[in-house]
């Protein structure tokens, strides 16, 4: 691995333990196409998280510090999977790289 690359990942879970201190909780990024026989899979899935689970999806929109944090973290991620030629999909947590 290069230094290049070493920095970014180093700056990506920099990030990452950010935004996971701010939650209190598990960051997980996946970054893809979701095939469309498992989309309603999918949407069930985030269902069951809100109703059975009670997993309250926030709008930080108006949080501009959160929101800051995240798209620092977003775009810098998205740019490493540009720039790395990641075409299909690509995950990223504190524990996967």
């Amino acid at each position: 691995m290069d230094t290049v690359d070493r920095t970014i990942q180093e700056a990506l879970r920099a990030r990452l333990a950010q935004l996971e201190t701010h939650f209190n909780s598990d960051v997980v990024f996946y970054f893809g196409e979701i095939h469309p026989a498992l989309a309603k899979g999918f949407r069930d899935f985030v269902e069951t998280l809100r109703t059975e689970l009670r997993l309250e999806i926030k709008d930080y929109s108006n949080d501009a510090p959160l929101r800051a944090l995240i798209r620092a973290y977003n775009d810098l991620l998205i740019e490493y999977i540009r720039r790395s030629q990641f075409n299909k999909f690509f995950m990223h947590s504190r524990n996967f790289f």
